[in-house]
């Protein structure tokens, strides 16, 4: 390092020159604390007083989750000189660079509130608070208990308010996640597929972990669909477009509509107009729709979202009604099956096959066909790509990834969940 900078002060490129590994970075980030405490802190703080930005609360807008006993947790990054010592967020581009910045600061300053939760007082992720020191102050050494005072107004930093605009950065419940208690156990900053490392450190133990399933049962195609896919909905007798999927609906969503058990919606859609031309020919889809096979298919791919030109179901009566006589056909249920399990099912040995040529923790057993199929029918193979690094990834840390990037989600959760139920 040059000597114009001292050594607590960060910048992106010098602080990536001493993370080659988890215990340098550790040292040298608790080294940077002590020196920019001592030299810095002392000199320019008197009694612990000192403003800050929220870096905590980027899912769901604000931290109402974040509430314990009461009393709300956020992160913060001081605004004064004891904020010199770790590196600013705002000096990285890359995702998972922003992300592990602000993990180490959740170590430093963790800061809990001293007024209790209400609803309509929010800290939102970006927004400026006064922070203190609940004992001691920074000039005596002896400071524990970082606290936040209730805002009366709210004033947000432009500059830390952009963070959330890069796709891939992630700041709400899970950076206080318990298993996750040293941030510095992060593994290199940077790299990897579509800005994300293969390197990867989940927020907490990985609650995913195979029982040893083993072997490959071809008929099992049908749990996969009904059990895990569709959540089991049919035997649950769950109603109609709600979190589970049926063989038998026809759901708005959000305009373009989604069909049958796999939510086939545009071009998806058009495997299965295929199949029935197959199986029941030509005639019955212009029965159904009033219109030839090449024509519905035209039409299914143009299919958009309310408020972009063509939502199907809003605003093609014929289509709905067409798609209505579809899933109440007696053969509806076979023709989605075949469709599913050549798309997705077969697709996904494939894709297994190749990432197992690269890395042998890919073995060819249910659950990971099983996991593969998961990600493909809600993301596609570029999806399956991405949670899993291309493979370099073991099945079980690409399923709790799929879970928790870029960012939680309750519809994944609950395929992981069915995953781990049905295919341990």
């Amino acid at each position: 390092m040059t000597s114009k900078f001292k050594k607590f002060y960060k910048n992106a490129q010098t602080y990536k020159q001493h993370t080659n590994n988890p215990r340098e970075l550790f040292e040298y980030s608790m080294s940077n604390l002590v020196d920019g405490m001592q030299e810095i802190a002392m000199d320019h703080s008197i009694d612990g007083k000192f403003k800050a930005v929220c870096l905590s609360g980027i899912e769901g807008s604000n931290n109402s989750t974040l509430v314990t006993d009461k009393y709300m947790n956020i992160i913060v990054r001081p605004l004064s000189a004891i904020g010199t010592m770790l590196p600013d967020p705002r000096d990285f581009d890359n995702p998972d660079d922003v992300n592990k910045a602000i993990l180490l600061h959740r170590s430093a300053f963790l800061a809990k509130s001293d007024f209790e939760y209400k609803d309509q007082d929010p800290i939102l992720f970006g927004q400026i608070v006064n922070c203190y020191y609940e004992k001691g102050s920074i000039s005596n050494s002896n400071f524990v208990g970082l606290r936040f005072k209730k805002p009366n107004a709210m004033f947000l930093d432009q500059s830390y308010v952009n963070l959330a605009n890069i796709q891939g950065v992630v700041s709400g419940p899970k950076a206080f996640y318990p298993g996750l208690s040293n941030p510095m156990n992060m593994g290199n900053f940077g790299g990897g597929y579509g800005g994300e490392s293969s390197e990867w450190i989940p927020n907490g133990p990985n609650p995913y972990i195979s029982a040893g399933n083993t072997g490959v049962n071809e008929s099992n195609w049908v749990n996969m669909l009904e059990k895990v896919i569709a959540l089991d909905a049919m035997n649950k007798g769950d109603k109609k477009c709600s979190w589970g999927k049926r063989y038998d609906e026809v759901c708005p969503v959000d305009g373009r509509g989604i069909i049958g058990i796999a939510h086939w919606t545009q071009g998806s859609l058009n495997p299965l107009v295929d199949e029935i031309v197959t199986r029941l020919g030509e005639q019955q889809i212009v029965d159904w729709f009033g219109k030839s096979s090449r024509e519905l298919k035209k039409v299914n791919k143009s299919c958009t979202k309310r408020g972009k030109g063509n939502p199907c179901y809003d605003k093609l009566k014929w289509w709905r009604k067409g798609w209505e006589s579809f899933v109440s056909h007696p053969r509806a249920k076979e023709i989605q099956g075949i469709v599913w399990k050549r798309k997705y099912y077969d697709e996904s040995i494939d894709i297994l096959k190749e990432y197992q040529a690269k890395n042998p923790i890919w073995t060819l057993t249910d659950r990971n066909i099983c996991i593969v199929a998961g990600i493909k029918n809600s993301a596609g193979k570029g999806g399956v790509d991405y949670h899993s690094a291309k493979g370099k990834r073991s099945p079980d840390d690409t399923l709790y990834h799929y879970v928790s990037k870029p960012e939680f989600s309750r519809h994944r959760k609950k395929r992981a969940d069915a995953i781990q139920k049905n295919f341990p």
